[in-house]
């Protein structure tokens, strides 16, 4: 338990830490600040709620088949699902932003809608296996602290959907941010060729987030990895242990660490050099 103590500690820190600077930051207080909060909420409250779930005394606990039990399970896979889900949103936040700048008055009005909609596709996403099969359910192991599917006729049609999605979804972010980073490398050029002509609004601000959106992909993917192909063939405990239930701790923990790197410590940062600036002077 100490190990899901930890990473939800560090995961609830950073989120909130996220939150906190999109919250007093103005460059934040944008279409692009709203998609973090959304993320950020997400993820605070599904490390919570998991955290507080699998480490109830076994007396205290609802019984894994309880309603009480699938609906909390299904609550943190639609929280899980509509993180994953604005991680797409920030590759077409950045997509529409960089090669149809034209466009944005009309996306930040739609970001709301957008996010909206991830909220509900995730909803989907979780409770969908209860309605192919009311017997197939995200259950928790409590005496070996393992997150798993209940063994149906439908287990496998849920698990490779499952694969099919996220597959789609970071090929659809892979695309997106390739398309985008090769658009600001254009406009790069361009700045150097014909200085007058560049837009300021694209700077090196705009790559780094092409890099941030890459880098949320990586934890879902290594989910995905370990837990429907490296983790039914572990006998080991312990390592069952961590490929499941830990690593999907972990995914969420190191949404709000990337957040935090490449957001809020640039803007500590640079506060704190402005501060020894002044006092300089």
């Amino acid at each position: 338990k100490i190990y899901i103590y930890q990473v939800s500690t560090i995961g609830i820190c950073a989120c909130s830490l996220a939150l906190y600077s999109v919250a007093r930051t103005k460059s934040l207080q944008n279409s692009f600040g709203a998609i973090i909060a959304a993320q950020m909420t997400a993820d605070v409250l599904k490390l919570a709620i998991t955290t507080a779930f699998c480490v109830l005394p076994p007396q205290w606990a609802p019984a894994e088949d309880a309603l009480a039990s699938k609906c909390i399970a299904a609550c943190c896979e639609s929280l899980y699902f509509f993180a994953c889900d604005l991680h797409t949103l920030f590759a077409i936040h950045r997509f529409i932003l960089v090669v149809f700048p034209a466009k944005k008055a009309v996306w930040v009005r739609a970001t709301p809608f957008a996010i909206l909609f991830c909220a509900c596709t995730g909803t989907i996403k979780a409770f969908y296996l209860m309605a192919l099969d009311p017997n197939l359910y995200l259950a928790y192991d409590r005496p070996r602290m393992l997150w798993m599917f209940t063994d149906t006729p439908w287990t496998w049609f849920y698990k490779h959907t499952k694969i099919g999605w996220s597959s789609v979804e970071n090929t659809l972010i892979l695309v997106l941010d390739i398309i985008s980073f090769r658009k600001l490398r254009a406009m790069l050029k361009q700045y150097a060729i014909d200085q007058p002509s560049f837009n300021p609004e694209y700077s090196g601000a705009d790559t780094k987030l092409v890099v941030q959106s890459l880098c949320q992909c990586i934890p879902t993917t290594l989910v995905i990895i370990l837990y429907f192909y490296i983790y039914p063939a572990m006998e080991d405990e312990f390592l069952m242990f961590a490929t499941s239930t830990l690593m999907w701790n972990l995914a969420t923990m190191s949404d709000g660490l990337i957040v935090v790197f490449f957001h809020t410590a640039p803007i500590v940062l640079a506060r704190a050099r402005r501060e020894m600036e002044s006092i300089g002077e």
